[in-house]
């Protein structure tokens, strides 16, 4: 049996790119990235911060804006990648 999408006009990646990426040299891992962030998409990994789950982003960019190393580099991903808010 297919599963017929109700809402047809949205469409989620199924692997979601990278739109989220660290300069790993300037990361300072101060941690304000995971803080803000409202999906829980960073964590430590090592001395750095990284995100981990790109699947649950709802693509604020609230990670780029608290970072005071300036080592996030966060770009606006295609559509369909992150959260999906329906327009119903």
């Amino acid at each position: 049996m297919e599963i017929k999408n109700k809402f047809p006009l949205i469409h989620h990646e199924e692997e979601p790119t990278q739109f989220i990426r660290v300069i790993e040299e300037k990361c300072i891992a101060c941690g304000n990235c995971a803080e803000i962030c409202p999906q829980n998409v960073w964590r430590r990994v090592g001395d750095i911060y990284k995100p981990v789950n790109y699947r649950d982003c709802s693509e604020c960019g609230a990670c780029w804006d608290v970072c005071e190393a300036e080592a996030i580099d966060f770009n606006d991903p295609k559509g369909g990648t992150g959260v999906i808010f329906p327009n119903v």
